[in-house]
């Protein structure tokens, strides 16, 4: 009656399954912060540098992430490509529901960074990836 597989994300609770945190509505037909905010009017983060789009689940290596079709329509949005930004600081930010099961951002500042064996990529900044609601001041 409670199968994982056969359970809504508004039952999981009652099943005693905790929120499905990697739950995300289907958006693909918008990419990036950009295109999300306007489809959604997502959460307002105040951020020190510019804020672009990182999937969590794009992981390369510790602190890399690969540069999704999001992250590069974010950066067309601010008129650079991945090599015009090579070096430029970001706050990298992913909006989903979080450990609590309520809206939350997965977030880090970093810069898009480039090697012969990742080609261009995000590079988290040495403290990693936060949830915001675990940052006191809401700022990134």
């Amino acid at each position: 009656m409670c199968q994982a597989s056969t359970v809504r994300h508004s039952n999981r609770l009652a099943c005693g399954m905790g929120p499905n945190i990697s739950f995300k509505p289907n958006l693909s037909h918008y990419a990036g912060q950009v295109g999300l905010v306007r489809a959604l009017g997502l959460m307002q983060i105040k951020t020190t540098h510019p804020r672009i789009y990182f999937d969590g689940n794009s992981q390369l290596a510790e602190r890399s992430f690969a540069l999704v079709q999001g992250t590069l329509d974010d950066l067309r949005a601010l008129g650079q490509t991945p090599e015009s930004a090579l070096g430029s600081r970001f706050t990298f930010v992913q909006e989903e529901l979080g450990p609590s099961g309520a809206s939350d951002a997965l977030l880090f500042n970093g810069t898009i960074a480039h090697s012969s064996a990742l080609g261009h990529f995000a590079l988290a900044d040495t403290g990693g990836v936060h949830w915001l609601s675990e940052i006191a001041s809401h700022e990134a």
